[in-house]
């Protein structure tokens, strides 16, 4: 077996936990996702408003580094961007 099919049954379970606290600090703070990703492209992440959208419906996976960028983007420490009580 390859390390890839190792992997398989790993990646299934990966999902987007932080899109839904995104889009509630987002629309706190009254900012719209083009501003958001306006503001994320200052920060050298290269992202469209889709893609953006994707990440709030959780129809897209986020990395560590766009995490980083997306808690810069909105002005929150990362840890606000989990549900409440994920992170400690």
């Amino acid at each position: 077996m390859s390390d890839c099919q190792n992997l398989a049954p790993f990646s299934e379970h990966l999902v987007n936990v932080v899109g839904p606290q995104v889009q509630a600090i987002r629309l706190s703070k009254g900012l719209t996702q083009d501003v958001v990703t306006a503001k994320c492209n200052l920060l050298d992440w290269s992202i469209s408003r889709g893609t953006y959208a994707k990440i709030e419906s959780k129809s897209r996976r986020v990395t560590d580094d766009e995490l980083a960028k997306l808690s810069q983007a909105l002005d929150v420490p990362i840890a606000a961007l989990y549900p409440p009580g994920m992170v400690q």
